[in-house]
C-alpha cells in the first residue's frame, strides 16, 4: 500500500502548470539540494498550510510547542510539528510523571512535493538537535496503518519500537474523521458524539527516542516502559528512504501553492 502522503506529493507534481513550477519539479534534485537546506522554527499558519494540504489528517492538534519548517534556499520543502498532544496519562506511560516535561510527541509532519530524497529524515534529526537544545529528553511518534505508513523514516533515523496502540474511535465533523477529544473541541458546543457518524481506527505504530547525553539515554532506557520490539516491515519492503512516510483525508483538486519564505 503506497503512502497517503506519496500519493498527494505524485498528485502534486502532475498539476503543475507554471514555468518556474515545471523547471524546479524536472530538475528538483539539483534545484533543491540538502546542500543548502536548514531547518528553523516557523509560525502555526506557516506549518498549517503544508498539513492541510499534505498530511493524513489534514489538521494541526492543540498543545503544539515546537514548529519546524525544512527550507531549501526560500522554498519550504517540509514541517514537523512536536507538543504535548496526547492525554497526560500516555506521556507518563513512557518513562514516567517525572519525565513528562520534557516529552513531546511528533504530532504531525508532512514534504511537499518538492522535497528531494532524505528530506524527511534530515529535517527529523534537525528538528531533534533543537529540541536536545531545549531540554527535551523523550520524543515519540506514530506510523498509521490507515494512512499507508510503517513507520519507514523513524526506522532509518534508529529510533526505539514500542508496538502498537489500541486504536481509537473517530467521529466524522464537517468534513474530516476526528478523535473523540479533538472531535468535542471543534464542535464547541458539547455535541452529542453518539449521534455522530463513526469508525474504529486502525492501531498506530508507536517509535520512541531519546534525546541528551549518553548517561541521560541510558538513565531513561532503565525507565522506559514498553518493551523494544523488532521493525514492523512491509510486505513490499522499501531499499532506502526517499521523502517522507510521515504520518499525514481525500487528495481533491487543491491548488498548488508555492510557498517561500518571504525575504527579510
Amino acid at each position: 500500500m503506497k503512502a497517503h502522503q506519496r500519493i498527494i506529493r505524485e498528485l502534486k507534481a502532475k498539476q503543475g502548470d507554471g514555468t518556474l513550477y515545471k523547471f524546479i519539479v524536472d530538475d528538483r534534485i539539483d534545484f533543491l539540494s540538502l546542500k543548502n537546506a536548514k531547518v528553523k522554527e516557523i509560525d502555526y499558519n506557516t506549518a498549517k498550510k503544508v498539513i492541510e494540504q499534505y498530511e493524513w489528517l489534514r489538521t494541526l492538534p492543540s498543545h503544539l510547542t515546537e514548529l519546524y519548517g525544512l527550507y531549501i534556499d526560500y522554498w519550504l520543502a517540509g514541517v514537523v510539528c512536536y507538543g504535548f498532544s496526547l492525554p497526560r496519562s500516555v506521556l507518563c506511560s513512557i518513562c514516567g510523571e517525572e519525565f513528562l516535561y520534557q516529552t513531546r510527541v511528533l504530532a504531525r509532519g508532512a514534504m511537499t512535493h518538492l522535497a528531494p530524497p532524505n528530506a524527511s529524515s534530515f529535517l527529523i534529526n534537525e528538528s531533534l538537535k533543537l529540541l536536545r537544545k531545549k531540554g527535551v529528553k523523550i520524543i515519540v511518534a506514530y506510523g498509521d496503518p490507515d494512512a499507508g505508513e510503517m513507520g519507514v523514516v523513524y526506522q532509518a533515523t534508529n529510533w526505539l519500537y514500542t508496538g502498537t496502540t489500541k486504536g481509537s474511535t473517530l467521529y466524522f465533523i464537517g468534513d474530516k474523521w476526528r478523535a473523540g477529544v479533538s472531535a468535542r473541541i471543534f464542535s464547541h458546543k458539547k455535541r452529542d458524539l453518539t449521534k455522530l457518524p463513526k469508525r474504529k481506527s486502525s492501531p498506530k505504530h508507536r517509535y520512541i527516542c531519546f534525546l541528551g547525553t549518553h548517561k541521560d539515554k541510558k538513565e531513561l532506557m532503565k525507565k522506559l516502559r514498553y518493551p523494544i520490539l523488532p521493525y514492523p516491515k512491509k510486505a513490499e519492503e522499501v531499499s532506502r528512504v526517499d521523502t517522507p512516510d510521515f504520518q499525514s483525508g481525500g487528495i481533491g483538486s487543491i491548488p498548488i501553492p508555492r510557498i517561500m519564505e518571504h525575504r527579510l
